[in-house]
């Protein structure tokens, strides 16, 4: 459990700090949708979740997440068709945020959940830019009541 936390802690912390890098390049994300880049795809490095990690080497596959204009993101495994949902990006107020005098809106993605990542289908996500690589982190909700997971990937253009 205290590992659990302490990875939890990290991905907040990576969620707040996301544009804290020590080369950062100018955001060049369309600010009407910052999960549906140029073309290309997320690339699923790992989950992290009740204190297990998950890797594309530890469940047998990998995972890419392509959000489109069509308000779909399409889910991926081992570059084959797994999954379409719709999404919905929003601004809200994160259940798990310490008390605060003001409760803070964070970055949201709604989509439907798969059944081999315990995410719900609400998510905090968070994009961190440098020179060398975009990458996105995701959280479910439930993350601090250890029903939830860290998820990483890294931009690949095509």
């Amino acid at each position: 459990m205290r590992l659990y936390l302490l990875v939890a802690a990290t991905v907040v912390s990576a969620l707040a700090g996301c544009n804290a890098t020590r080369d950062p390049k100018p955001a060049t994300i369309s600010d009407a949708d910052v999960l549906m880049k140029a073309t290309g795809y997320w690339e699923w490095e790992s989950s992290t979740t009740r204190g297990a990690r998950l890797t594309p080497a530890s469940v047998g596959f990998s995972r890419q997440l392509v959000f489109k204009s069509d308000g779909k993101v399409h889910i991926y495994h081992n570059r084959q068709p797994e999954l379409q949902a719709v999404y919905r990006l929003s601004q809200e107020v994160d259940a798990c945020q310490p008390p605060q005098p003001q409760p803070v809106a964070v970055p949201m993605v709604r989509y439907t959940a798969e059944a081999q990542f315990p995410n719900s289908d609400l998510r905090r996500y968070g994009i961190a830019l440098a020179a060398a690589d975009t990458t996105l982190y995701v959280d479910g909700v439930g993350l601090c009541t250890d029903t939830g997971a860290a998820e990483r990937y890294r931009w690949r253009s095509k």
